[in-house]
């Protein structure tokens, strides 16, 4: 390896804040039922926001009290099947709190 690739390798490096840790996706997704999340599929870039009812041994997901989510409008469609192939990934929602003026 030249000096200037290694000298380039180490500089990215140092940029790096990010740091993954992967972990197991089943015993991740038994955390989340009941809970709110939020999951993006493959295609079109579609999110869906809900409450993970149950997942199934191929992980596919059941929500309930779903909306759907595109931009800024968010359409609801209540309770949902996704099947596992169409998920790029889920991740726990953030519960909303509603501010009384």
């Amino acid at each position: 390896m030249s000096v200037s690739r290694a000298l380039q390798q180490a500089q990215s490096a140092q940029h790096t804040n990010v740091q993954f840790q992967p972990i197991n996706p089943k015993p991740f997704l038994k955390t989340l039922i009941n809970k709110p999340v939020v999951v993006r599929l493959k295609w079109n870039r579609t999110e869906y926001k809900g409450t993970l009812v149950s997942v199934d041994n191929y992980m596919n997901l059941q929500l309930e009290d779903t909306k759907e989510v595109d931009g800024d409008k968010e359409e609801p469609i209540g309770e949902i099947f996704i099947r596992c192939n169409n998920v790029l990934f889920i991740r726990e929602g953030k519960t909303e709190v509603k501010e009384e003026s």
